[in-house]
C-alpha cells in the first residue's frame, strides 16, 4: 500500500471519529432527535409499581411491558419530553389508565397503584357474632 493511500485512509478515520463520537456521546447521555420538532432534546422516563403482580403495563398503546414476582415495578426510559397515555391491565380486575407527563431528565414515578377485581367476593368476618362491644379505651371492639 502507498503511503499517499494510507494517509488518505487515515484521514478519512479520523474524521469518521470526529464526527461519531459526539453523536456517540450525546447518545449515551439521554439525548435523542426529535422529528416532529427537528432538534436534538434530553430524554425522560416513566417508572410504574402496580399491585397484584403480575400486570400488564402498556406506554402509548406500544410498548407492552409485564411486572412478575422478582421485577414489581416496569422502568420505561429514552422518552420524549411529551405527554404518554399509560394503561395497566390484569385479568379479573379493573384497568388503571392514565396520561403521564414527561419532561427533559426526570423519571415521572407512580408507585402504589392497586387493581381492584372486578367482581369482589365477600367473606364472612366471623358466623358466631352474637353481639358487639366498645373495648374501654374506645380504641377496639369486643365480640
Amino acid at each position: 500500500m502507498k503511503k499517499q493511500t494510507r494517509t488518505i485512509l487515515f484521514a478519512a478515520f479520523v474524521a469518521f471519529f470526529l464526527l461519531i463520537t459526539p453523536i456517540l456521546v450525546l447518545y449515551a447521555q439521554g439525548y435523542r432527535f426529535d422529528f416532529e420538532k427537528f432538534r436534538i432534546v434530553e430524554t425522560g422516563a416513566i417508572f410504574v409499581q402496580a399491585r397484584p403482580f403480575p400486570v400488564e403495563i402498556t406506554v402509548d398503546g406500544e410498548e407492552k411491558k409485564q411486572t412478575s414476582f422478582l421485577f414489581r415495578n416496569v422502568f420505561t426510559s429514552n422518552l420524549l419530553p411529551r405527554s404518554y397515555t399509560i394503561d395497566i391491565e390484569k385479568e379479573g380486575y379493573f384497568s388503571w389508565h392514565k396520561e403521564l407527563p414527561v419532561e427533559a431528565g426526570l423519571v415521572t414515578e407512580t408507585s402504589d397503584i392497586t387493581l381492584f377485581p372486578s367482581t369482589p367476593t365477600s367473606v364472612p368476618v366471623h358466623s358466631a357474632v352474637s353481639s358487639l362491644f366498645h373495648a374501654p379505651d374506645q380504641k377496639a371492639s369486643i365480640v
